[in-house]
Protein backbone atom coordinates (compact mmCIF):
# COMPACT_ATOMS: atom_id res chain seq x y z
CA UNK A 1 0.00 0.00 0.00
CA UNK A 2 1.31 3.41 -0.91
CA UNK A 3 1.27 6.32 1.50
CA UNK A 4 0.07 8.90 -1.02
CA UNK A 5 -2.14 8.48 -4.05
CA UNK A 6 -2.29 11.53 -6.33
CA UNK A 7 -5.46 11.75 -8.40
CA UNK A 8 -5.60 14.17 -11.34
CA UNK A 9 -8.87 14.57 -13.24
CA UNK A 10 -8.12 15.89 -16.70
CA UNK A 11 -10.19 17.32 -19.51
CA UNK A 12 -8.37 18.84 -22.50
CA UNK A 13 -5.46 20.20 -20.45
CA UNK A 14 -2.55 18.49 -22.22
CA UNK A 15 0.06 21.23 -21.82
CA UNK A 16 -0.73 21.90 -18.18
CA UNK A 17 -1.02 18.19 -17.39
CA UNK A 18 2.41 17.42 -18.80
CA UNK A 19 3.97 20.23 -16.77
CA UNK A 20 2.15 19.05 -13.65
CA UNK A 21 3.35 15.46 -14.01
CA UNK A 22 6.90 16.62 -14.69
CA UNK A 23 6.83 18.71 -11.51
CA UNK A 24 5.70 15.66 -9.53
CA UNK A 25 8.60 13.66 -10.92
CA UNK A 26 10.98 16.50 -10.09
CA UNK A 27 9.71 16.84 -6.49
CA UNK A 28 8.59 13.38 -5.35
CA UNK A 29 7.75 12.67 -1.70
CA UNK A 30 10.04 10.53 0.42
CA UNK A 31 7.27 7.95 0.91
CA UNK A 32 5.63 5.36 -1.31
CA UNK A 33 3.37 7.11 -3.81
CA UNK A 34 1.47 6.62 -7.03
CA UNK A 35 -0.31 8.81 -9.57
CA UNK A 36 -3.67 8.21 -11.24
CA UNK A 37 -4.77 10.36 -14.17
CA UNK A 38 -8.49 10.12 -14.92
CA UNK A 39 -9.16 11.53 -18.38
CA UNK A 40 -12.70 12.73 -19.06
CA UNK A 41 -12.87 12.10 -22.82
CA UNK A 42 -10.24 14.65 -23.85
CA UNK A 43 -9.71 15.34 -27.54
CA UNK A 44 -6.48 17.35 -27.31
CA UNK A 45 -3.89 14.56 -27.16
CA UNK A 46 -3.76 14.34 -23.36
CA UNK A 47 -4.18 10.56 -23.30
CA UNK A 48 -1.48 9.95 -25.88
CA UNK A 49 0.94 12.27 -24.06
CA UNK A 50 0.49 10.46 -20.73
CA UNK A 51 0.89 7.03 -22.30
CA UNK A 52 4.04 8.05 -24.14
CA UNK A 53 5.83 10.22 -21.59
CA UNK A 54 4.69 9.00 -18.16
CA UNK A 55 4.63 5.19 -18.08
CA UNK A 56 4.52 5.01 -14.25
CA UNK A 57 1.19 6.84 -14.20
CA UNK A 58 -2.01 4.81 -13.98
CA UNK A 59 -4.20 6.16 -16.78
CA UNK A 60 -7.97 5.75 -16.78
CA UNK A 61 -9.89 6.93 -19.83
CA UNK A 62 -13.58 7.64 -19.49
CA UNK A 63 -15.64 7.46 -22.70
CA UNK A 64 -17.57 10.58 -21.67
CA UNK A 65 -16.89 13.58 -19.45
CA UNK A 66 -18.04 12.46 -15.99
CA UNK A 67 -17.21 15.78 -14.33
CA UNK A 68 -14.77 16.44 -11.52
CA UNK A 69 -16.56 14.76 -8.61
CA UNK A 70 -17.27 11.49 -10.40
CA UNK A 71 -13.83 11.48 -12.02
CA UNK A 72 -12.20 11.96 -8.62
CA UNK A 73 -14.10 9.00 -7.20
CA UNK A 74 -12.96 6.85 -10.12
CA UNK A 75 -9.36 7.83 -9.38
CA UNK A 76 -9.69 7.21 -5.65
CA UNK A 77 -10.89 3.67 -6.30
CA UNK A 78 -7.83 3.03 -8.48
CA UNK A 79 -5.24 3.65 -5.75
CA UNK A 80 -4.88 1.81 -2.41
CA UNK A 81 -3.10 4.78 -0.79
CA UNK A 82 -3.88 5.73 2.80
CA UNK A 83 -3.88 9.44 1.86
CA UNK A 84 -5.39 10.92 -1.30
CA UNK A 85 -4.31 14.13 -3.01
CA UNK A 86 -6.81 15.45 -5.56
CA UNK A 87 -4.71 17.76 -7.71
CA UNK A 88 -5.72 20.00 -10.59
CA UNK A 89 -3.79 19.47 -13.85
CA UNK A 90 -2.95 23.19 -14.04
CA UNK A 91 -0.74 23.06 -10.94
CA UNK A 92 3.01 22.84 -10.39
CA UNK A 93 4.39 21.04 -7.35
CA UNK A 94 7.03 22.77 -5.22
CA UNK A 95 9.96 21.11 -3.48
CA UNK A 96 9.15 19.22 -0.26
CA UNK A 97 5.42 20.01 -0.43
CA UNK A 98 4.36 16.38 -0.84
CA UNK A 99 6.41 14.95 2.02
CA UNK A 100 5.35 17.81 4.30
CA UNK A 101 1.73 17.15 3.37
CA UNK A 102 1.93 13.45 4.27
CA UNK A 103 3.82 14.26 7.48
CA UNK A 104 1.17 16.81 8.49
CA UNK A 105 -1.64 14.28 8.22
CA UNK A 106 0.42 11.67 10.05
CA UNK A 107 1.15 14.14 12.87
CA UNK A 108 -2.48 15.33 13.17
CA UNK A 109 -4.77 12.28 13.33
CA UNK A 110 -7.90 14.42 13.86
CA UNK A 111 -7.38 16.29 10.56
CA UNK A 112 -9.18 14.84 7.57
CA UNK A 113 -8.57 17.45 4.87
CA UNK A 114 -5.59 19.71 4.19
CA UNK A 115 -5.22 22.58 1.73
CA UNK A 116 -2.11 24.42 0.58
CA UNK A 117 -0.97 27.94 -0.10
CA UNK A 118 -1.48 28.46 -3.84
CA UNK A 119 0.47 30.96 -5.90
CA UNK A 120 -0.39 32.25 -9.35
CA UNK A 121 2.18 32.33 -12.15
CA UNK A 122 3.44 35.71 -10.91
CA UNK A 123 3.97 34.36 -7.39
CA UNK A 124 0.97 36.14 -5.85
CA UNK A 125 -1.00 34.24 -3.22
CA UNK A 126 -4.41 33.09 -4.43
CA UNK A 127 -7.37 32.67 -2.08
CA UNK A 128 -7.51 29.11 -0.86
CA UNK A 129 -9.38 29.01 2.45
CA UNK A 130 -12.97 30.16 2.83
CA UNK A 131 -16.01 30.48 5.00
CA UNK A 132 -19.25 29.08 3.61
CA UNK A 133 -20.15 30.82 0.29
CA UNK A 134 -22.63 33.43 1.43
CA UNK A 135 -25.15 35.16 -0.87
CA UNK A 136 -23.12 38.36 -0.61
CA UNK A 137 -19.93 36.70 -1.77
CA UNK A 138 -21.72 34.81 -4.52
CA UNK A 139 -23.18 38.10 -5.76
CA UNK A 140 -19.60 39.34 -5.95
CA UNK A 141 -18.37 36.25 -7.80
CA UNK A 142 -21.22 36.10 -10.31
CA UNK A 143 -21.22 39.84 -11.03
CA UNK A 144 -17.42 39.99 -11.26
CA UNK A 145 -17.05 42.47 -8.40
CA UNK A 146 -15.30 39.97 -6.15
CA UNK A 147 -12.09 40.35 -8.15
CA UNK A 148 -11.86 43.89 -6.86
CA UNK A 149 -13.67 43.90 -3.51
CA UNK A 150 -12.71 40.42 -2.15
CA UNK A 151 -16.10 40.22 -0.46
CA UNK A 152 -16.06 38.16 2.78
CA UNK A 153 -12.97 36.26 1.68
CA UNK A 154 -10.55 35.09 4.38
CA UNK A 155 -7.75 37.62 4.03
CA UNK A 156 -4.81 36.45 6.18
CA UNK A 157 -3.40 33.37 4.47
CA UNK A 158 -0.03 33.38 6.25
CA UNK A 159 -1.11 31.20 9.18
CA UNK A 160 -2.66 27.78 9.72
CA UNK A 161 -6.44 28.09 9.70
CA UNK A 162 -9.54 25.94 10.15
CA UNK A 163 -11.86 27.27 7.44
CA UNK A 164 -15.23 25.88 6.41
CA UNK A 165 -13.58 24.58 3.25
CA UNK A 166 -10.44 24.70 1.17
CA UNK A 167 -10.51 25.07 -2.59
CA UNK A 168 -9.90 21.99 -4.66
CA UNK A 169 -6.76 22.62 -6.70
CA UNK A 170 -4.75 20.90 -3.92
CA UNK A 171 -7.18 18.80 -1.88
CA UNK A 172 -5.43 16.37 0.46
CA UNK A 173 -7.74 13.86 2.15
CA UNK A 174 -7.11 11.13 4.68
CA UNK A 175 -8.49 7.89 3.26
CA UNK A 176 -10.47 7.30 6.47
CA UNK A 177 -12.20 10.65 6.04
CA UNK A 178 -12.87 9.98 2.36
CA UNK A 179 -14.46 6.63 3.17
CA UNK A 180 -16.40 8.08 6.11
CA UNK A 181 -18.27 10.55 3.88
CA UNK A 182 -18.56 8.25 0.88
CA UNK A 183 -16.34 10.25 -1.43
CA UNK A 184 -17.44 13.20 -3.56
CA UNK A 185 -21.13 13.73 -4.26
CA UNK A 186 -21.44 13.01 -7.96
CA UNK A 187 -24.53 15.19 -8.29
CA UNK A 188 -21.99 18.03 -8.51
CA UNK A 189 -20.61 17.96 -12.05
CA UNK A 190 -18.12 20.75 -11.44
CA UNK A 191 -17.83 23.48 -8.78
CA UNK A 192 -18.82 23.33 -5.09
CA UNK A 193 -18.01 19.62 -4.73
CA UNK A 194 -15.04 20.66 -2.58
CA UNK A 195 -17.30 22.78 -0.35
CA UNK A 196 -19.79 19.96 0.05
CA UNK A 197 -17.06 17.42 0.81
CA UNK A 198 -15.51 19.61 3.51
CA UNK A 199 -18.87 20.33 5.14
CA UNK A 200 -19.75 16.64 5.27
CA UNK A 201 -16.32 15.76 6.65
CA UNK A 202 -16.66 18.39 9.38
CA UNK A 203 -20.09 17.02 10.25
CA UNK A 204 -18.48 13.57 10.57
CA UNK A 205 -15.97 14.94 13.10
CA UNK A 206 -12.94 15.59 10.88
CA UNK A 207 -11.03 18.87 10.93
CA UNK A 208 -10.27 20.90 7.79
CA UNK A 209 -6.94 22.71 7.78
CA UNK A 210 -5.28 25.31 5.58
CA UNK A 211 -1.49 24.86 5.94
CA UNK A 212 0.56 27.64 4.29
CA UNK A 213 3.88 25.81 4.53
CA UNK A 214 2.55 23.57 1.76
CA UNK A 215 3.03 25.53 -1.46
CA UNK A 216 2.04 24.94 -5.07
CA UNK A 217 1.65 27.06 -8.19
CA UNK A 218 -1.82 27.15 -9.72
CA UNK A 219 -2.08 28.51 -13.24
CA UNK A 220 -5.87 28.43 -13.50
CA UNK A 221 -6.58 30.85 -10.70
CA UNK A 222 -10.35 30.68 -10.96
CA UNK A 223 -10.65 31.72 -14.60
CA UNK A 224 -12.88 28.78 -15.59
CA UNK A 225 -16.09 30.64 -14.76
CA UNK A 226 -15.39 33.06 -17.60
CA UNK A 227 -17.38 31.04 -20.15
CA UNK A 228 -21.17 31.04 -20.11
CA UNK A 229 -21.32 27.24 -19.88
CA UNK A 230 -19.00 27.26 -16.86
CA UNK A 231 -20.96 30.10 -15.27
CA UNK A 232 -24.18 28.13 -15.66
CA UNK A 233 -22.57 25.06 -14.05
CA UNK A 234 -21.32 27.22 -11.20
CA UNK A 235 -24.78 28.67 -10.54
CA UNK A 236 -26.45 25.25 -10.61
CA UNK A 237 -23.86 23.84 -8.21
CA UNK A 238 -24.53 26.69 -5.79
CA UNK A 239 -28.21 25.82 -5.80
CA UNK A 240 -27.45 22.18 -5.06
CA UNK A 241 -25.06 23.15 -2.27
CA UNK A 242 -27.67 25.34 -0.59
CA UNK A 243 -30.39 22.71 -0.90
CA UNK A 244 -28.12 20.22 0.88
CA UNK A 245 -26.67 22.43 3.60
CA UNK A 246 -28.90 25.46 4.15
CA UNK A 247 -32.53 26.31 4.83
CA UNK A 248 -35.17 27.20 2.20
CA UNK A 249 -34.95 30.80 3.41
CA UNK A 250 -31.19 30.81 2.77
CA UNK A 251 -31.80 29.38 -0.70
CA UNK A 252 -34.21 32.20 -1.51
CA UNK A 253 -31.56 34.71 -0.47
CA UNK A 254 -29.02 32.99 -2.69
CA UNK A 255 -31.42 33.09 -5.64
CA UNK A 256 -31.89 36.85 -5.25
CA UNK A 257 -28.15 37.47 -4.89
CA UNK A 258 -27.26 35.37 -7.95
CA UNK A 259 -30.09 36.88 -10.02
CA UNK A 260 -28.91 40.43 -9.33
CA UNK A 261 -25.29 39.40 -9.83
CA UNK A 262 -26.10 38.08 -13.29
CA UNK A 263 -28.02 41.25 -14.15
CA UNK A 264 -25.07 43.38 -13.10
CA UNK A 265 -22.71 41.15 -15.07
CA UNK A 266 -24.85 41.55 -18.18
CA UNK A 267 -24.83 45.35 -17.92
CA UNK A 268 -21.09 45.48 -17.30
CA UNK A 269 -20.45 43.14 -20.21
CA UNK A 270 -22.48 45.29 -22.59
CA UNK A 271 -20.65 48.42 -21.46
CA UNK A 272 -17.16 46.89 -21.62
CA UNK A 273 -17.57 45.08 -24.96
CA UNK A 274 -18.39 47.78 -27.53
CA UNK A 275 -16.15 46.24 -30.19
CA UNK A 276 -17.70 42.77 -29.99
CA UNK A 277 -19.76 41.98 -33.12
CA UNK A 278 -23.43 42.85 -32.69
CA UNK A 279 -24.69 39.27 -33.08
CA UNK A 280 -22.32 37.96 -30.43
CA UNK A 281 -23.26 40.80 -28.08
CA UNK A 282 -26.93 39.98 -28.56
CA UNK A 283 -26.44 36.27 -27.97
CA UNK A 284 -24.36 36.76 -24.83
CA UNK A 285 -26.80 39.32 -23.46
CA UNK A 286 -29.73 36.98 -24.06
CA UNK A 287 -27.89 34.04 -22.48
CA UNK A 288 -27.18 36.06 -19.32
CA UNK A 289 -30.79 37.24 -19.20
CA UNK A 290 -32.04 33.66 -19.46
CA UNK A 291 -29.59 32.46 -16.83
CA UNK A 292 -30.79 35.17 -14.44
CA UNK A 293 -34.41 34.22 -15.10
CA UNK A 294 -33.58 30.58 -14.44
CA UNK A 295 -32.39 31.25 -10.89
CA UNK A 296 -35.98 30.66 -9.73
CA UNK A 297 -35.33 26.96 -10.37
CA UNK A 298 -32.16 26.74 -8.27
Amino acid sequence: MSDLGIVIVNWNSEGWLRDCLRSLEAHPPDVAWDVVVVDNASTDGSVEAVRKEFPRVTLITNPVNLGFAAGSNVGARATPARHLLFLNPDTIMRARTLQRAVAYLDDHPDVGIVGSRTLDRAGKVQPGAYGFPTPLRMFGVVSGFNRFLKITRLQDLSRVKEPDYIQGSFFLVRRQAYDAVGGFDEDFFIYAEDVDFCLRARQAGWKVRYVPELVITHYGGGSARGSLAALESFVRSLGLLYRKHRTPRDLRRLRRAVRWGLRVRRVLWMVRSPLVPRLERRRTSQALRELAAGTKDL
